[in-house]
């Protein structure tokens, strides 16, 4: 009996740990794991997506309207589209910087303020208002 219990100890701890990385998010105050970039803007946004976001056009056009820095990373090994012009952050370092800020869902954007993480958004593919969305953020945080 007493062998049953710890096995069932064992799961319900290997339960709880797995719900908590499951539900993991970026964590407000802290500066970004390594990264490519040489210098992060005092003010700026990090855009994490993958091939898996749906349709990111309207999206893609409220990011670029943003007088503020953007940085791209397209994590998860697949290639997915950006808009002409922008840089992009592609590879295992990008998707292993995104797993380092436990991002759960892609799209996310990240709002930096002195290097540091202050406020995140994270879009919803199923979402046909996901711009929307992003808009109301923005407003949040004192962008247009």
């Amino acid at each position: 009996m007493k062998v049953q219990l710890e096995r069932v100890k064992i799961v319900l701890i290997a339960g709880l740990a797995f719900l908590s990385s499951a539900q993991a998010i970026p964590r407000l105050g802290d500066s970004l794991p390594e990264n490519p970039w040489k210098e992060v803007p005092a003010r700026a946004l990090i855009v994490l997506y993958s091939h898996d976001c749906g349709d990111l056009g309207n999206t893609w056009k409220v990011l670029q309207a943003q007088k503020i820095p953007l940085e791209l990373v397209n994590a998860e090994e697949t290639l997915a589209y950006a808009p002409p012009g922008l840089e992009v952050w592609r590879g295992p370092q990008a998707t292993a910087f995104s797993r380092a800020l436990k991002i759960r869902r892609y799209p996310t954007v990240l709002y930096l303020e002195d290097g540091r993480i202050n406020r995140f958004w994270e879009g919803d593919k199923n979402d046909p208002a996901m711009g929307t969305s992003l808009l109301k953020f923005f407003s949040s945080v004192g962008l247009k």
